[in-house]
């Protein structure tokens, strides 16, 4: 038993640090500062980032009300999610088998504004903040973007990220980021589609 406490004592600062200084910003060019976004922490953060904002803030949640902290309970089928250009296939996949139920892959089928989003990633040792875009209703003739940002802050809980604290932006403070690699639907998917 104390040789299982030793050990985690050891391990948790050295897998915190294993993270190091990773900075996706996608309007910056989809630069990527650092060797991490297919390591396995960029894996739980983007998993738990977007289970908190899809869960809490589904796209029925006007903006307002989720700047006031009225919370949704969540969404009835998976909602298309945008990721960012460069995570590996293998990478890729397992978020979404993270996140099966809630949410699936963005196609060329879906509405560009129903679409959630990844915007800038930044980790530091321990912590982590992500920027995910949701989709809002915008009442007829209001000329805005669609979309509100939501900046969640992870912390390192020894081997899982868990979200501590989010930051809700006005619509258009935080610029949107291109849809990435819109697939269209497999041809077994597409039987029943009208094309029309």
């Amino acid at each position: 038993m104390i040789a299982r406490m030793l050990l985690v004592l050891v391990l948790a600062p050295i897998l915190g640090a294993c993270v190091g200084y990773t900075t996706y910003e996608p309007g910056e060019g989809d630069r990527v500062e650092g060797e991490y976004l297919n390591a396995p922490a960029i894996e739980l953060v983007l998993s738990e980032s977007l289970r908190f904002v899809i869960q809490r803030m589904p796209p029925t949640l006007g903006e307002e009300e989720a700047r006031l902290g009225m919370l949704g309970a969540g969404v009835d089928e998976p909602v298309p999610v945008s990721l960012p250009r460069g995570l590996s296939e293998a990478q890729h996949d397992a978020i979404f088998r993270r996140l099966e139920g809630i949410a699936r892959p963005a196609t060329s089928e879906d509405d560009p504004n129903s679409i959630y989003r990844v915007g800038d990633i930044r980790l530091r040792g321990g912590l982590a903040w992500v920027d995910i875009h949701r989709p809002v209703h915008i009442p007829a003739g209001e000329m805005r973007t669609p979309y509100q940002c939501v900046t969640v802050e992870l912390r390192n809980k020894i081997l899982s990220w868990k979200p501590e604290d989010y930051q809700i932006w006005l619509p258009d403070a935080v610029p949107l980021p291109a849809v990435n690699a819109l697939a269209p639907l497999p041809e077994h998917e597409r039987a029943g589609v009208d094309d029309s």
